[in-house]
């Protein structure tokens, strides 16, 4: 019983954090995810990465984009637990969450070549 209370309690602070994953291909570099943030830097990235979060019903999620391209395309949403798509997060923007849910925030790559960064905020409610 002691055991399986110690292994709670260490991975406790990770289920808060969320959830990454995705079908990738990288080539030269990595992708990395905080819990208010997903980066990458690369010589190729084909395919999708993502990292789950909660939000509520409400709450005002301010994002931050910025990519740098030298080749291919990236794209960057923000995904409800059906995977449909809420939103296309552009370089600086603010969300109102319709409803609480788990959403994803999903970066998808077509032979890009470059690097990224998002990061949100949870700003207010409305």
């Amino acid at each position: 019983m002691k055991i399986k209370l110690w292994l709670f309690i260490a991975l406790f602070p990770i289920l808060l954090v969320g959830c990454t994953g995705g079908s990738y291909v990288i080539k030269t570099g990595g992708l990395h995810s905080t819990s208010d943030s997903i980066s990458g830097e690369y010589s190729k990235f084909s395919g999708y990465y993502f990292k789950e979060i909660d939000f509520s019903k409400g709450e005002n999620i301010k994002f931050s984009y910025l990519a740098s391209t030298k080749n291919g395309t990236l794209t960057a949403k923000l995904l409800n637990s059906s995977g449909d798509v809420m939103e296309e997060i552009t370089k600086d923007m603010t969300i109102t969450i319709p409803k609480q849910d788990t959403y994803k925030i999903q970066v998808d790559g077509q032979n890009h070549k470059g690097s990224f960064m998002i990061t949100w905020d949870k700003v207010g409610r409305e």
